[in-house]
Formats: structure tokens, sequence, C-alpha cells
């Protein structure tokens, strides 16, 4: 080590010189908070955002699901009509414009929303809107319906 005099005129031994600290770096203890800061980071977001989902379906929609008939005819803009017989997991329908088709729920665990390519069938509250590619989409309401 090198020597040096001090003001009083004592040779000391200079310390060694350290080289600066980096924030994480050194022993186990100050590199493990910082880790464990990312982590709680990291965490925090997905646990608040959890808490804005609901636990279970919304009363509304179990209520208008339940209470889709099985056989029902809607009267849709321009004079048309669509009957429809709704099995849950699929539903066939007839419109006055020559379709006649049987459309899957999509996706599968929902029973609002029915399609395949070309078709697409959507069914909320006594009113339904009827998609056919190539044509203008149309708004039915349910006949009996007075919404």
């Amino acid at each position: 080590m090198p020597k040096r005099e001090d003001d009083a005129g004592r040779i000391r031994r200079a310390a060694k010189p350290y080289p600066p600290r980096l924030p994480g770096a050194g022993g186990t203890r100050s590199a493990f908070f910082p880790a464990l800061k990312l982590v709680l980071q990291a965490l925090a977001l997905p646990l608040f955002l959890s808490a804005c989902v609901p636990a279970d379906l919304p009363e509304s929609t179990v209520a208008r699901s339940a209470t889709a008939p099985r056989y029902a005819t809607y009267r849709c803009d321009g004079d048309g009509e669509i009957t429809l017989e709704n099995f849950r997991t699929s539903v066939h329908v007839i419109d006055t414009r020559g379709v006649d088709v049987e459309l899957p729920a999509s996706p599968p665990n929902q029973t609002a929303r029915y399609g395949q390519p070309g078709y697409a069938l959507i069914l909320e509250r006594g009113s339904a809107l009827w998609m056919v590619s190539g044509k203008h989409p149309v708004n039915c309401k349910q006949k009996g319906d007075p919404a």
C-alpha cells in the first residue's frame, strides 16, 4: 500500500480507494430489495385490474339469455321478417330474403351472438341485428314486444 504523510508529519497508510457503489450492487441484502420492488411493481397492476372484473355475469345478461324463446319471429326494417329457432348453442334462421341457415354460437360459451362466415346474428332484449354478407345489416324487433 502506498504511504503518505498527514499534516502532523506522521506517516499514514492511505486507504485503498473503493470503486463507487452502484444501486443494487453489493451484498445479497442490497440486491434483494430492488428485486422485491420490481416483483411488487409487476404484480400491482394485474391485482388492481382484477378488482375491476365482476366475479359473475351481470344479472341483466343472465336474465336476457334465460328468457330467449325457443321460437320467435322478428319484424325487420324494410318490411322483412326473420324466424328463429333457438337451440342455445346454435340458431336456425329463416328470412324473407331467401336465407335459410343454422348459425353456431360465436364464441361458443354465450347465447347472444351467433355467426359463421357470411352471416351474423346478435340478439338483445327483444331485438336482433341480422347481417348477411353483401347485404345491408337489418334491425329487427320481436313480434309482440312493446319495445
